[in-house]
């Protein structure tokens, strides 16, 4: 019995031993040892790189400690979000639009009632394809290659290298607005500023 308790404390002083390697000495109850930095042991003790925190309240994210959210707790980079409100793109936080989410860059869109160009959100439409950054509904329209122009879709689409040589003094043509019913008829649903290589040629030519 008495080999048993001292076979017993020599075990626990060990284990003591171990932790307190890089740290020195000190009472493990107390203190824990993080990277070789001694923190005052908290309640549920992790460490986060060099500093000690609790898991139950707080998470750690590359090395920051950040308050342990509700929902679903996960990591965005170094920020902590509930991951059923939120969604991570590309090191960014996002809102989440809904239930059918996509990243495009680092947004969120909802992918019933957006597309990604390139990178860029953009207005779904009933046949939605993308022209460079800029959607249009291939239904009405046309993508010029090379110039990425959008014009009419029984529009000649003008020569490139005409445009190409003046599109840096043209003037910039802004997309026009949605009215009701937009999408159906195939007209732009959005605000974006573009070039548009047909009234750039028209300008030029006029001059």
């Amino acid at each position: 019995m008495m080999k048993s308790a001292v076979f017993a404390v020599v075990a626990v002083l060990s284990i003591a031993l171990v932790f307190a390697d890089e740290c020195g000495e000190y009472d493990p109850q107390v203190y824990i040892c993080c990277n070789a930095v001694l923190n005052l042991k908290p309640e549920t003790a992790s460490c986060c790189d060099t500093k000690a925190f609790n898991r139950e309240t707080h998470m750690c994210c590359n090395s920051v400690i950040n308050p342990r959210p509700s929902g679903t707790p996960a990591c965005c980079q170094s920020m902590a979000h509930d991951s059923e409100l939120y969604v991570c793109c590309f090191g960014t936080s996002n809102p989440r639009p809904s239930d059918n989410v996509q990243c495009c860059g680092p947004l969120a869109i909802d992918v019933y009632t957006q597309v990604c160009c390139e990178g860029v959100p953009n207005d779904r439409y009933p046949n939605t394809k993308c022209c460079a950054t800029v959607s249009y509904d291939a239904d009405y329209y046309k993508c010029c290659s090379g110039s990425n122009a959008i014009v009419p879709i029984n529009d000649v689409c003008p020569p490139y290298n005409i445009l190409e040589k003046f599109v840096k003094k043209a003037p910039k043509v802004k997309a026009p607005k949605a009215k009701a019913n937009d999408v159906k008829k195939g007209h732009y649903g959005n605000e974006e500023i573009v070039r548009d290589p047909v009234k750039l040629w028209k300008w030029r030519h006029n001059q």
